[in-house]
């Protein structure tokens, strides 16, 4: 989603990297919340919320995994990053909504090597 560039997906993505709160409308918040579930993807090459390597490969395995998913998001848990050293809390603060920017991702100094 770029206002700017006039770019928008035009639906949200799947679950782990949209939230409900959300709701069906593309942003620049649930980009930043997609973010982190892609760094954490990249770091751990898990899919938030599933126990096993890589991603889901059948359409039936993907829907349990979103399923699961839904569930901790709904009480806004999320996978533990303490292992992922500094870009840990650049994760979880993406998830928590906490950045307002992706130029706030970038500037904040855990961001370092991002």
């Amino acid at each position: 989603m770029c206002a700017e560039l006039g770019l928008d997906g035009l639906a949200p993505p799947s679950v782990p990297f949209y939230h409900l709160v959300f709701g069906a409308e593309s942003s620049a918040a649930l980009d930043i919340f997609g973010l982190g579930s892609v760094m954490y993807f990249i770091l751990t090459g898990l899919w938030p919320y599933r126990p096993v390597r890589g991603r889901p490969r059948e359409s039936s395995e993907r829907h349990a995994n979103e399923a699961v998913a839904e569930v901790f998001l709904a009480r806004d848990e999320f996978p533990d990053v303490a292992a992922l050293a500094g870009a840990g809390p650049v994760v979880l603060k993406c998830w928590k909504r906490q950045y307002k920017s992706a130029q706030d991702v970038l500037d904040d100094p855990l961001a370092v090597g991002f």
